[in-house]
């Protein structure tokens, strides 16, 4: 779920013309004759400054003010203009970015993006910049971009760039109030120090209370307070040269859920947990989960009789429902999320001759953690008394710690008379990059880019989760252990999965050569040679210490582009650019967490696409212009991924693709614009075959799915085992009985997950000058409509399917030509819906 209803006030003031600018893609320039101009969009989607119209690659860009009334605050919400670019979270708090239908479809540590992230032209491997303020532009490339941008881009790119210290004084502040306890402040200050260097400071601080009320205790999620501080500095020394230095920090601490609402129709009987074919408000049966087997266990073999915290047939979560209101929950713990980030590029650039060299080289670093209640529910029912261990029925929760100790350690993070649980995730990275590259610019038919690309990446990872019912069994069975002098350790009492190590060392050259045998036509052939050296350790946690696993492993490719792009000469000041290009995008493979068994597999093979586009770029009558492509790709082992025994799991699978983008803006006159766009996908899994998690027996009415009651996970038996082997009831051990993990069910045919067929968007802006036309009014609305899609690759109906929904994003605001303020108004969301953007 993820949408929210806000209304936004803003008041800012500017210093000697601060740059107080109007949409470039709205804008409208006139010339002595009052014929309404388009203005000129200046994009590097292929590593170097070149118009909008002129790039032969499917390219949306915005600056600042666009993105401001367009109420794109954030990378996030780009999907509401951007044809064929979807987002919702991910398991664990991730981001997906999907466009055409490819984005963050493998999860975990070794598994990466689809869709590379770059800020000032250095890709980030992990994690995106907070909110938008004082940028030059944002830009989304959609499509394989498997030579220049190279690693990771099989889906496309989203590149950043901050705003560059300009050669005058500027400053510009900016207080906005909203709903649901909004408060935001930007400011900005430019300093020319000389006429060759000059700094930039900017800086933006926000808060909000949150959309979503916990019923139990009271607070509102959702919300946060996170602020930025960047600092830049531009030296010139000639007019060939050209150094930019850019350093970001930023901290956030917010009461995010991760995901906002759990959907299930109770399983009756406890193996599933959640029935396989509808979805409701229920809680899912706590017999099915780790928690609940262990606290129906015997807590003391000393004690005749069951000695456990439930008794057998009760389960705590059977009257337990989500609030019917989509936007309250119900929740023992608060959520809780913290994050720090530091990142840093340096950019130079030199002429030299003929010849423009161009070096990025970039630093990041990133910590944080979030805590949330895992089971998404309030237990009903209180424990039973347990003596000699919980005499008072109530039980720690353990606090997860490096330690592995928790509640053994007298770490809880509270005391609970009924079924609780939480988790926790903490991540630490930091990369090093460095890009060469050098193009030339001869006056003849024959040009050339060649780079070199460099990434040093490290991280550490832990996720846990605790439950009551695993505290109990670890408490009590140290206790037993600790009086029979046994020597055995149950630490830890949570379930741990530990990474210490994971590592990425990638190297790339690469380059494109561009011959022109006429003035408006352009051959181009790019090729880049990729080589990812991964090594990972983890290890995975539950009642006892297990040694570490190491993988080490290297993926290598050959990847690029050939086409060719023309210009035909119309008549007037029309212009056209046709384009035609094939090109190959690589993703490397990678590590699979280790898992409560050892039948998962570790590794998952590298991820390959040949992408076919064409493309018509024109714009007429001064006023028309219209951007067109068309495009089919052919993936081969696109990584996918799927939750599998308290782990996920990443698997291989072919698809086809094929689609069309259209993006249309119109200016009749220098007071109106419209803009349109529209996006449609068709995406098909092919040769493809799966193990359903929420029905391992792939609907075979012949078995039936049986619960391990070591584990948690699922297996599938015959009806004469479930007889013969398990005396009736679905609950055994897996392994000891030789059972199978399920049946794979035939994906082919099948539409991938987040893949929506049709994605529209339309805006219209008018402006009006009043008085003597020192001030200006603009009045802006943007609506996105978003067909049905399915959130996951096996396309259950209906608990796979996520309805189409739509936005509404309403903005006015007034400025004046001679007085440093102006003021703005912007709904969010104006039609108020509660819409899901995606499942897991």
């Amino acid at each position: 779920m993820g949408s929210k209803f806000a209304i936004i006030c803003s008041a800012g003031a500017t210093a000697l013309s601060s740059g107080l600018s109007t949409s470039a893609i709205a804008q409208a320039e006139t010339g002595d004759d009052e014929q309404t101009r388009l203005k000129e969009v200046v994009v590097t989607a292929q590593k170097t400054p070149e118009s909008l119209q002129g790039t032969p690659i499917a390219v949306t860009a915005f600056d600042q003010v666009e993105l401001e009334s367009r109420s794109l605050a954030s990378a996030q919400s780009l999907q509401i203009k951007v044809p064929n670019l979807a987002y919702t979270a991910t398991n664990f708090g991730g981001d997906n970015f999907t466009i055409r239908g490819i984005g963050r479809t493998a999860i975990g540590n070794g598994a990466e993006n689809g869709v590379a992230y770059v800020v000032n032209q250095a890709y980030v491997q992990s994690g995106t910049v907070a909110d938008f303020f004082d940028l030059e532009k944002v830009e989304v490339l959609r499509g394989p971009q498997g030579t220049l941008f190279g690693r990771n881009a099989t889906g496309g790119a989203i590149s950043v760039t901050t705003a560059r210290p300009k050669h005058k004084f500027e400053a510009n502040a900016e207080v906005t109030a909203g709903s649901n306890g909004i408060w935001v402040g930007e400011y900005m200050l430019n300093l020319p120090v000389n006429d060759s260097f000059a700094l930039r400071l900017a800086g933006a601080y926000g808060r909000s209370d949150g959309y979503v009320r916990n019923l139990t205790t009271g607070s509102d999620l959702n919300g946060g307070e996170d602020y930025d501080l960047r600092l830049s500095a531009a030296w010139e020394p000639d007019d060939k040269t050209s150094v930019v230095f850019v350093t970001e920090f930023g901290e956030a601490n917010s009461t995010a859920l991760q995901g906002e609402r759990q959907l299930c129709t109770r399983d009756p009987i406890g193996n599933l947990g959640c029935l396989p074919d509808s979805l409701g408000d229920d809680h899912p049966n706590f017999l099915a989960t780790l928690g609940g087997l262990f606290s129906y266990n015997d807590l003391d073999p000393f004690t005749p009789g069951e000695q456990s915290l439930y008794d057998v047939g009760v389960d705590p979560f059977e009257t337990v429902r989500q609030p019917s209101d989509v936007r309250d929950v119900a929740l023992d713990i608060d959520p809780k999320t913290e994050s720090e980030s530091l990142y840093a590029t340096l950019e130079i650039s030199r002429e030299f001759g003929q010849f423009q060299f161009d070096s990025v080289t970039a630093y990041t670093q990133s910590e944080g953690f979030y805590v949330i209640d895992a089971d998404f529910g309030v237990s009903s029912v209180p424990f039973n008394v347990v003596p000699g261990f919980f005499d008072d029925g109530i039980v720690p929760l353990s606090q997860p710690d490096p330690k592995n100790l928790g509640s053994l350690g007298d770490r809880s993070f509270g005391l609970f008379g009924s079924a609780a649980s939480l988790t926790r995730a903490d991540s630490n990275n930091s990369q090093w990059l460095q890009e060469l590259r050098l193009r030339s610019e001869f006056d003849g038919p024959l040009n050339f880019l060649v780079g070199a690309f460099y990434l040093d990446f490290e991280e550490s990872q832990n996720f846990y989760t605790a439950t009551t019912g695993i505290d109990a069994r670890g408490l009590s069975a140290q206790g037993i252990a600790d009086l029979l002098g046994t020597g055995e350790n149950f630490a830890p009492p949570f379930f741990r999965l530990e990474t210490p190590k994971n590592e990425i060392e990638s190297i790339a050259v690469f380059g494109e050569a561009y011959y022109s045998p006429a003035e408006n036509l352009t051959f181009t052939a790019g090729l880049r040679y990729t080589e990812d050296d991964k090594k990972q350790v983890n290890r995975s946690l539950l009642l006892e210490t297990v040694p570490y696993e190491s993988n080490s492993e290297k993926f290598d490719a050959w990847t690029g582009r050939i086409g060719f792009d023309w210009s035909p000469a119309p008549e007037g000041n029309d212009e056209l650019l046709l384009y035609g290009f094939y090109s190959r995008g690589f993703k490397a493979g990678g590590f699979n967490p280790q898992g409560a068994g050892n039948d998962l597999p570790r590794t998952f093979d590298s991820e390959f696409v040949d992408a076919f586009e064409f493309g018509l770029k024109g714009e007429y009558y001064s006023s028309l212009r219209t951007n067109i492509a068309i495009f089919h790709y052919d993936y081969e082992g696109l990584q996918v991924a799927k939750s599998v025994a308290r782990t996920t799991v990443n698997e291989n699978i072919d698809a086809e693709i094929q689609g069309l983008e259209a993006e249309l803006l119109y200016v009749p006159n220098s007071n109106l614009s419209f803009d349109f766009s529209i996006g449609a996908l068709v995406s098909s899994i092919k040769n493809a075959r799966s193990i359903d998690p929420r029905d391992p027996t792939g609907g075979d009415p012949n078995l039936i799915t049986i619960k391990d009651i070591s584990t948690a996970a699922n297996c599938v038996a015959t009806i004469e085992q479930l007889f013969v082997d398990l005396g009736g009831e679905p609950f055994g051990d897996c392994d000891a009985l030789g059972l199978l993990d399920g049946v794979a069910v035939d994906l082919d045919g099948n539409e991938l997950a987040n893949a929506p067929k049709l994605t529209a968007s339309l805006g219209a802006e008018y402006r009006h000058s009043i008085g003597d036309s020192s001030y200006e009014l603009t009045i802006r609305g943007d609506y996105l409509w978003r067909s049905d899609f399915w959130a996951r690759n096996f396309n259950r109906d209906p608990v796979d399917n996520i309805e189409n929904w739509s936005r509404l994003n309403l903005y006015a605001s007034l400025t004046s030509s001679q007085y440093p303020w102006y003021a703005f108004i912007n709904v969010s969301n104006a039609i108020d819906d509660d819409d899901v953007t995606g499942l897991f």
